[in-house]
């Protein structure tokens, strides 16, 4: 089942978020304090939705979406923060996560939906553009000093 997350998730959204971090390219470095902070500011944030995987009680998965105007306008964009979900949950059930992210920000106005993937965890192209995305931008990393 699919829901909004409520604060009482907030613990296994950690370990799902944990699990998901391991899985991360080096230049990603993880604090689970500020995890427990921004999943707590997502949820009292009414431009903001987390949405679960809850799996007879067990969340096993979550979509984090923020609404925002783009910088250059003032279109309301909706922005993917993070998508998680453990291993064995990655399929139907996720894809239910990414429907109910879209669904979120059409009922909330946003007239662009994006979305990202992490290089060398998934490859979602292929998903991303069967459901009519298209590639609009291109992150490039690197450690600083």
């Amino acid at each position: 089942m699919i829901r909004e997350a409520t604060h009482d998730d907030i613990p296994a959204l950690i370990e799902c978020a944990n699990n998901f971090h391991a899985e991360c390219p080096d230049e990603y470095t993880y604090n689970q304090e500020r995890v427990e902070l921004m999943l707590d500011a997502c949820m009292s944030n009414p431009d903001n939705v987390i949405f679960v995987i809850d799996v007879d009680g067990l969340v096993v998965g979550g979509i984090i979406g923020v609404l925002t105007e783009l910088w250059m306008s003032t279109d309301l964009v909706a922005t993917e923060l993070g998508w998680f979900v453990n291993k064995d949950y990655r399929g139907r059930e996720a894809l239910k996560l990414l429907r109910s992210y879209e669904d979120w920000a059409e009922s909330k106005g946003a007239v662009l939906i994006t979305v990202a993937d992490i290089h060398g965890v998934t490859d979602l192209a292929p998903l991303y553009e069967r459901r009519g995305y298209r590639k609009t931008e291109t992150t490039y990393s690197k450690r600083g000093h």
